[in-house]
């Protein structure tokens, strides 16, 4: 699993979770995340990037929502098998 390089606007007008989960989708297209490669945990990113566990939580939900990611009990996320982002 790797320390995701993700900056958050704090000024933006767009929610930080939109812009989180729009910065996720971006490592995947460009294959910096890809396979099914764990994400890190809600808290660990939420302390890399300075949100709230919240933030990370709602992007992920997102994600998962797209079909992106997925979540494994007592794993954490992981990106599906073949994800294809729509953007």
């Amino acid at each position: 699993m790797k320390i995701l390089e993700i900056k958050i606007d704090q000024a933006s007008p767009q929610a930080k979770h939109q812009q989180l989960a729009a910065a996720i989708k971006k490592l995947i297209k460009k294959r910096v995340i890809s396979g099914r490669e764990f994400l890190p945990g809600e808290r660990t990113l939420a302390k890399h990037i300075g949100v709230t566990r919240d933030v990370v939580h709602r992007a992920y939900k997102l994600l998962e929502a797209e079909g992106l990611i997925e979540f494994s009990n007592h794993l954490g996320h992981r990106l599906v098998e073949d994800p294809r982002p729509n953007s």
